[in-house]
């Protein structure tokens, strides 16, 4: 009896310290800096129902602690109020590209003039939209994205050629359908962009497949980094099929940013649709904020993000050490679990979000 009482500790401490040499360790104030929501500031010349004309939405971000926008904005009002967001709270913002009438210098310019702009994204979803640019046009039912692959390339060169601002980012174009990026190949950029949609299910619905499916693009041996720069749920119409509560898709988010994390992902975009979930205040609003600050609380006690858990170290160092605990406890509690039954109807084949991520869908090409 005392053999097999030994045998079974010495199972228990081997699959302890085989699951403690598998993981790794990453801090936590990288898992904030890696979330960001989609917006669209370029609609604020919209008045009405439209929360981007209203400057109260800005406060409501800056107090989500968000630090990342991704915003096509395509017109002077919108670049002020990303502007005044970065003033204000630091927030930085990718430039989304749904259009070839700014060219490359132009761009360049763009970037001089506005420091809140850490970045610009090809052109959106190459494979969902037909493109012209120098002499070329798309024909994504052939998979030829010439024109796309041309502005691109001339895009990425003039930013890099420009000691001023070769240091921002430049996304790849994402596609609609992720195994269709293997046809932008070659391209220049520094980080690839990847839409992966969960479509209402778990947060890793599709993921996997999706990270596999951009293979190509990133390339080998050395693969550059992958951003997430759409993913989430909407929950608008609700009859659409894709579409799940508010109190769901809040349950679902604090796992699928850190289920996206967890795989590497060095940024995740989430679509804020219209922004009325934020700008009014409702569940989803205030799940995120949670996620949001319980995150925060994490950097700020200096606890370490692990995967597939949250480990409650403290730093020796403090003299609060009760109240990090507390605050370990709040950001386990906002990151592990948040996954219950739910089964929608089958995924459509095409993608779920066609109609925002950009803006008006008439100024997209």
């Amino acid at each position: 009896m005392m053999l097999r009482g030994w045998r079974v500790l010495g199972v228990m401490l081997l699959t302890q310290s085989a699951f403690a040499a598998l993981e790794t360790a990453k801090p936590a104030d990288a898992f904030v800096d890696s979330i960001g929501v989609n917006s669209h500031y370029g609609n604020s010349i919209f008045v009405g129902g439209n929360a981007y004309a209203n400057p109260a939405l800005d406060a409501k971000l800056g107090a989500l602690g968000i630090r990342h926008l991704r915003d096509h904005t395509y017109n002077d009002e919108g670049l002020a109020r990303v502007d005044s967001i970065y003033a204000a709270y630091g927030v930085r913002a990718s430039l989304i590209l749904g259009e070839t009438t700014r060219s490359p210098s132009d761009l360049v310019n763009l970037l001089k003039a506005h420091p809140a702009y850490e970045g610009i994204e090809g052109l959106n979803e190459p494979d969902f939209n037909t493109r012209s640019y120098g002499g070329f046009t798309d024909n994504p039912g052939a998979h030829n994205f010439s024109a796309t692959r041309a502005f691109q390339n001339d895009l990425y060169n003039a930013v890099k050629a420009d000691p001023l601002v070769q240091n921002r980012s430049i996304l790849s174009p994402a596609m609609g359908t992720s195994a269709n990026s293997q046809y932008l190949v070659p391209i220049g950029f520094d980080q690839a962009s990847m839409h992966s949609y969960p479509s209402g299910r778990e947060p890793t619905f599709n993921l996997d497949s999706n990270i596999t499916a951009m293979s190509t693009l990133r390339g080998t041996p050395a693969p550059k980094p992958l951003a997430a720069t759409e993913t989430g749920y909407y929950n608008l119409p609700a009859a659409d099929t894709g579409s799940i509560p508010e109190n769901i898709s809040g349950k679902y988010l604090p796992r699928l940013y850190a289920e996206y994390f967890n795989r590497g992902i060095a940024r995740q975009n989430e679509p804020c649709k219209k922004c009325l979930g934020l700008f009014l205040g409702q569940r989803r609003a205030v799940l995120q904020a949670r996620i949001h600050r319980g995150a925060q609380l994490g950097v700020e006690a200096g606890h370490i993000l692990v995967p597939n858990r949250i480990s409650d170290r403290v730093k020796p160092r403090t003299m609060f050490r009760h109240q990090r605990q507390r605050q370990a406890q709040q950001l386990r509690a906002a990151l592990a679990g948040f996954v219950i039954p739910h089964n929608p109807s089958p995924p459509k084949t095409t993608h779920d979000s066609h109609e925002t991520c950009n803006g008006p869908r008439s100024m997209m090409h």
